[in-house]
């Protein structure tokens, strides 16, 4: 008896982020909020350095909580 999975693979797990694409997308808003003249908050920054951290360690994906 083999137990079926509920997603057949982690890319369409809806609990799951990719690191390397909030990574980019945090990267393009702080870049865009800076170029604009904006002010980028240390929450955006301190989250977009866990990210690339977590991404540079090998951590593909990361769960939404």
């Amino acid at each position: 008896m083999t137990i079926q999975p509920r997603y057949p693979n982690v890319a369409n797990d809806p609990r799951l982020t990719c690191v390397a694409s909030e990574v980019r997308k945090l990267r393009r808003q702080i870049s865009d909020a800076e170029w604009q003249g904006k002010n980028v908050t240390n929450s955006q920054r301190d989250k977009f350095l866990t990210l690339k951290e977590q991404m540079n360690d090998g951590k593909l994906y990361t769960p939404k909580f």
